[in-house]
């Protein structure tokens, strides 16, 4: 599969079960409402799109630069598109539930490449900052 083709496939997914747009500020001192709706439609997206990257580069420690720029395309893609379906506590919702999707792929990738540690910190501090 070409490259081209496979990033169009992760980001139709992407935006096909999530949105991405304005920035969204969040409290992380309050609780997040794991039990929304939005909350799991992000979960549940950040981890296909970052599954689907890793398992379609092998899970290959080597190709860590090649999936940090998947995710960091797709996380802008996202954060472009998410104040066009989301408003207020619907967004928040959304967005905390694709950062920690998002950080229970990246949790995995850490364990099996403990020597890219740095480039995945980065990549998740990256996320964060989007949102």
């Amino acid at each position: 599969m070409s490259k081209q083709l496979f990033i169009l496939i992760l980001m139709l997914g992407s935006l096909t079960a999530c949105g991405g747009g304005s920035h969204v500020e969040t409290d992380r001192s309050e609780p997040m409402n794991t039990g929304s709706s939005f909350y799991n439609i992000g979960n549940n997206a950040a981890k296909s799109t970052a599954k689907s990257a890793w398992d379609n580069l092998g899970r290959d420690c080597q190709q860590i630069p090649s999936f940090v720029q998947i995710i960091e395309d797709s996380m802008d893609d996202v954060v472009a598109d998410l104040g066009t379906r989301y408003k207020g506590q619907s967004a928040q919702d959304f967005g905390e539930g694709y950062l920690d999707g998002l950080s229970n792929v990246l949790g995995d990738v850490r364990a099996q490449c403990p020597s890219m540690i740095t480039q995945i910190n980065e990549l998740e501090e990256f996320c964060r900052s989007k949102f």
